[in-house]
């Protein structure tokens, strides 16, 4: 079996064991695809990746890489990061990356922060030394502040799409400013899609 073919979670155990691929510029592979949520705000359905450093600097608080922001998720949190794509609270665009998209999660660090999710629109990435276009997984770290984050988001006009259900359980959900008539729905509503975004930026 390939590296990538493995399951995700066994990619990461390889990476954390201080084993390199092969190829240092390698990526590891997410999933094949792009959930469908994101499919339907004009994301590309394309693989998505993430840096065999990524893995390192979510996971762990500490490492040898210099200038890098370590955020000590540990490596259950990341485990769940295929699952995690594909039924966010909400998703809106980076209010710093035109190429970049926000998910907030329902998860938490050690400290309680909302856990957020960078993904990078239409990146490119080694896969088993062949570069491919795909969504690349950029951060992922605890959010303080999310009550202000998400109004913020709300505010600027930034939402793309929203689930009300997972919404629920975020223990700050009774301090959002949720947009009105959203409150009517149950299911995930997309509010606007990316496609003029995705090809101004190509």
């Amino acid at each position: 079996m390939k590296f990538h073919e493995m399951p995700f979670k066994k990619q990461v155990e390889y990476v954390l064991s201080k084993k390199r691929l092969k190829n240092r510029s390698d990526l590891l592979l997410v999933r094949k695809d792009t959930p469908k949520i994101l499919r339907l705000i004009g994301i590309p359905n394309l693989p998505i990746l993430i840096t065999q450093q990524h893995i390192i600097s979510i996971s762990q608080s500490t490492g040898k890489y210099k200038n890098v922001n370590y955020h000590g998720l540990g490596k259950e949190l990341l485990y769940q990061l295929p699952k995690l794509l594909e039924k966010p609270v909400l998703v809106a665009k980076s209010f710093t990356k035109g190429d970049s998209i926000v998910l907030l999660t329902n998860k938490e660090d050690d400290s309680h922060n909302s856990i957020i999710i960078i993904l990078k629109m239409c990146g490119y990435g080694s896969l088993q030394q062949n570069i491919l276009t795909a969504n690349i997984v950029t951060s992922m770290y605890g959010k303080n502040n999310i009550c202000s984050f998400v109004n913020r988001i709300i505010n600027d006009n930034a939402l793309l799409a929203y689930n009300k259900i997972k919404s629920h359980h975020l223990p700050v959900t009774s301090g959002l400013q949720l947009p009105s008539g959203i409150a009517n729905f149950d299911f995930n509503i997309i509010v606007k899609t990316l496609s003029i975004i995705v090809n101004k930026d190509k």
